[in-house]
């Protein structure tokens, strides 16, 4: 290759990193034991019993219905019930999982030399180069009407930022 065909094309350098996760764990809570049941006044009181089920059956699996609730907001059937009156609910803790978590962070550059003292870098970094959606943990109220809702990203999650950058050395 001829020089200034060298001195665009060849040389550039990649770096790269990739964060995946399967899942952040999470926990069904109750806002209430409904209304015939007390809850206890201290423990961890917002846990539900484990029902008959699985709590992702049924459910849409995307950010409008990641996980099926309370049907009518009533927990007397499904994967979630309430616990009798002052006892704890046996759900176990971080059994519930959001969605999946990819994001690919990426550099290119170039050192071009223009003397044997001086030097310029080319450089372009991006956060989430694919632009994928990283969708945080969904409502976790069970009896809410809007369990399983997805509302936001994910802590750490970027939508796709890029930043351009050249730097003289001498």
């Amino acid at each position: 290759m001829n020089r200034v065909g060298d001195m665009l094309l060849g040389g550039w350098e990649l770096s790269g990193i990739t964060t995946y996760y399967s899942g952040f764990p999470f926990s069904p809570n109750l806002e209430n034991y409904g209304p015939t049941n007390i809850q206890p006044n201290a423990g961890p009181n917002n846990r539900p019993v484990v029902g008959s089920g699985s709590a992702y059956t049924g459910a849409q699996g995307n950010r409008a219905q990641w996980f099926v609730g309370c049907p009518n907001q009533q927990c007397t059937t499904g994967q979630f019930l309430w616990p009798s009156s002052n006892t704890f609910g046996n759900y176990p803790i971080n059994s519930l999982y959001g969605p999946h978590f990819i994001q690919q962070d990426l550099s290119i550059f170039k050192t071009f030399k223009i003397t044997e003292r001086w030097a310029f870098t080319l450089r372009t970094d991006s956060r989430n180069a694919f632009n994928h959606t990283n969708l945080g943990l969904p409502n976790s109220d069970v009896q809410s009407p809007s369990a399983g809702q997805i509302t936001g990203i994910a802590a750490g999650g970027y939508m796709r930022q890029l930043q351009f950058s050249g730097t003289i050395r001498f």
